[in-house]
């Protein structure tokens, strides 16, 4: 379940505990299966339970929105921050 969202996230250059200001940071170890079992209502719910959080979430949700599965490593915009 926890490769399967990271890998999801890694498709938008979004890591888990990462250190970029996109990156997000679980503070529930359960938040991986409240975000494969509700998707982004999960994501979201999470979010206001306090399981995560980001330092920049403009930039996670501008990653999630137009990066997504197009974004190649090289191409991605959040590259030229």
């Amino acid at each position: 379940m926890k490769e399967a969202v990271e890998h999801l996230l890694a498709q938008a250059d979004i890591r888990v505990n990462g250190d970029r200001p996109w990156d997000i940071q679980v503070h529930n170890p359960d938040w991986y299966q409240r975000v494969a079992a509700g998707g982004s209502l999960g994501m979201g719910e999470s979010y206001m339970d306090g399981w995560w959080d980001s330092q920049a979430l403009d930039q996670f949700f501008y990653n999630t929105k137009y990066c997504g599965r197009a974004c190649s490593r090289r191409s991605c915009p959040s590259r030229t921050r």
